[in-house]
């Protein structure tokens, strides 16, 4: 439950204009949604038990709260302020500045405002919050690592997500050395695994598609690849990549996972830390 509290979105703090997010009503019981899954499941014919197929999360439960202020606020401002919350063009960062949630962030879009008004000025807005998950974000955990390509070496990594069940993918940034053009194979095998042979690998990289002074950046979760200026955070298509890549991508079950990792070059492994806090 969210109560006379400021936050920050986008990088801006909305004690600037003087908002906080308010509850209205009363009472201090609410509940708020916070998973919705849909279980999917198998009837085989002429048995009397289904079998469990799967969790699926069709959309995130959306959450409509109001901002206010304690005093009126102009229509230059109010312009400002709905500029800056509604309608943006992705999902922006959310931090809830109240003890349970600062060490947190969400990602979310902010749409339907409806302006308060309280003996004809406005006093604030109600609006409604589309998460991109149901989980919030912790501080990621991160870990380099850099080799020579001669044989595998075995790091750990530690995924802390509230996520029992199944993987979490992380991000993973991969600088290689280039050899007369071309890069060695890159290989990690998460031992970990259930199958501890199953390779995430990238073999036949040239720099006519990764360039010395680029780095490769994939977001296992989406399944997308791009690449960049080393030190840059700015990213960019990639031409024909897939070419060279095995379509393992990377995953990490909960706790403790010992990767084994062939390249000549650095990689950078950042794991999400998903949060089952509620809103």
């Amino acid at each position: 439950m969210l109560n006379a509290t400021e936050f920050t979105y986008d990088g801006v703090y909305s004690g600037q204009y003087g908002l906080l997010i308010a509850s209205l009503d009363s009472d201090n019981i609410e509940n708020t949604a916070i998973l919705s899954p849909t279980i999917k499941t198998i009837k085989t014919p002429k048995r009397n038990r289904v079998s469990f197929a799967g969790l699926e999360y069709e959309e995130n439960q959306p959450l409509t709260f109001s901002i206010l202020s304690e005093t009126d606020i102009p229509s230059s401002i109010r312009r400002e302020v709905l500029s800056w919350l509604i309608g943006r063009n992705g999902f922006k960062k959310l931090q809830i500045h109240q003890s349970d949630y600062d060490d947190y962030e969400y990602n979310c879009i902010f749409t339907d405002a409806e302006v308060i008004f309280v003996n004809g000025s406005c006093k604030g807005f109600t609006i409604t919050a589309n998460f991109d998950s149901p989980y919030c974000y912790g501080r990621p955990y991160k870990k380099i690592y850099n080799g020579n390509g001669t044989e595998y070496e075995t790091i750990t990594v530690v995924n802390e997500s509230d996520v029992l069940d199944d993987y979490v993918y992380p991000f993973v940034t991969i600088k290689p050395n280039s050899l007369g053009g071309v890069y060695e194979k890159i290989s990690i095998k998460n031992t970990s695994d259930i199958d501890a042979e199953r390779a995430f690998e990238f073999d036949g990289l040239t720099t006519e598609l990764l360039q010395t002074d680029e780095e490769l950046c994939i977001d296992n979760e989406l399944c997308i690849i791009t690449k960049r200026k080393e030190g840059e955070t700015a990213t960019n298509p990639i031409g024909n990549v897939l070419d060279t890549f095995n379509k393992n991508w990377l995953r990490l079950k909960k706790g403790v996972n010992k990767l084994d990792i062939k390249i000549n070059g650095k990689v950078t492994i950042e794991v999400p830390h998903y949060v089952l806090i509620g809103f």
